[in-house]
């Protein structure tokens, strides 16, 4: 057997303690049901071995001899068995100088000790550990009754300068963006901040509301109602809405006084010529005879307010003269009557039910 060295007999030493007297330290830090394996009688450890060997429990026997060589060979002495030749189990090798044998442990503080319980319903609840407290301001916002939760439509990121954002997936648009939208196929752009347009061809609407308790006056109408008013007053007479706005557009839909206004924001546009002056969203014309001081030219605006009553130029006359002039295109036609068609590329029956 090979000589050891002083360290290695004493590590050895200290090996052997701590597995001779691990049940002893568990049981006095886990005071469990178990009795202290380190405290059984001889005839107690005998009768473990001899039942051990009656059931060929050999990976038991091993362990043991490894836990406990001393204690093993003592009881294999008392049990009358041998070690087959080759196989004895070596006795301890004595302990080094300076070192000591059966240290006692000391008794561990209560406050390391844990105490076990035969029931769960004998442990004890313990108060689980609040939150501090989140500090309350002076005053509290009123609280309204919650409303159904709907899901936020997913926020387009700003592109990079000089790139077109597409839409094709949605988004939301906060401010003037040039988008290219319908790419992959029909999409719906839908204010989200503005009512729905008003039906401006019902006989209640009133117009645009100055601020404050203000009438409505009919002669302010909000931004998109002209547009709106037309699309609407060309459907219901069976006009391609989308004909008629551009017919609109080159006539009285940008004022030539103020380039730089939205189109379709006045809505008494007027324009001045030498045989006359028109006025509206379709330019009816006054001049000729009673309207000499306009020009020498008669025109629809004569017609208009002779079957109307409405004046020249009267802005609360913009709904009446849309229809006017819809249902005069329905009998004559675009051109010659309204020389906007031309710029837009209309022809005379273009978009006209009668003549489709």
């Amino acid at each position: 057997m090979p000589q050891q060295t002083d360290t290695e007999a004493l590590r050895n030493s200290l090996t052997r303690e701590v597995t001779n007297d691990a049940y002893a330290i568990s049981s006095q830090i886990f005071k469990g049901q178990e009795p202290d394996v380190a405290r059984v009688s001889n005839d107690q450890v005998d009768e473990r071995y001899r039942q051990a060997f009656l059931k060929n429990d050999r990976g038991y026997l091993q362990q043991e001899a490894v836990r406990d060589p001393v204690q093993f060979l003592a009881s294999m002495d008392r049990l009358g068995v041998t070690m087959p030749p080759g196989q004895e189990i070596t006795p301890d090798p004595k302990l080094p100088a300076g070192a000591k044998a059966n240290v006692p442990l000391p008794k561990p503080p209560e406050s390391a000790t844990q105490t076990t319980y035969q029931q769960f319903s004998q442990v004890p609840s313990l108060p689980l550990p609040q939150p501090a407290p989140a500090p309350v301001p002076a005053s509290l916002p009123p609280v309204s009754a919650p409303g159904p939760q709907l899901a936020a439509p997913p926020v387009a990121m700003p592109p990079p300068p000089g790139v077109i954002p597409a839409m094709a997936e949605g988004g939301v648009v906060t401010q003037p963006t040039v988008a290219l939208i319908g790419e992959q196929g029909p999409e719906a752009v839908v204010p989200l901040s503005q009512p729905p347009l008003t039906d401006v061809t019902s006989g209640n609407y009133p117009g645009n509301a100055p601020a404050g308790n203000a009438a409505f006056d009919a002669a302010r109408p909000q931004p998109g109602d002209i547009q709106n008013y037309i699309d609407q007053a060309a459907r219901a007479r069976g006009i391609d809405p989308a004909t008629a706005m551009t017919v609109a557009y080159f006539e009285g839909g940008r004022d030539p006084r103020n380039p730089n206004q939205p189109a379709f924001s006045d809505p008494a546009v007027r324009g001045t010529f030498p045989t006359g002056s028109s006025w509206w969203p379709f330019q009816l014309h006054y001049g000729g005879a009673g309207y000499q001081q306009y020009g020498n030219v008669a025109g629809l605006g004569n017609e208009f307010t002779q079957a109307t009553g409405y004046q020249p130029g009267d802005p609360a006359a913009w709904r009446a003269s849309v229809d006017f002039a819809l249902d005069t295109a329905l009998k004559r036609g675009w051109y010659p009557t309204w020389y906007g068609s031309k710029p837009g590329g209309i022809t005379q029956w273009q978009g006209i039910p009668r003549q489709a």
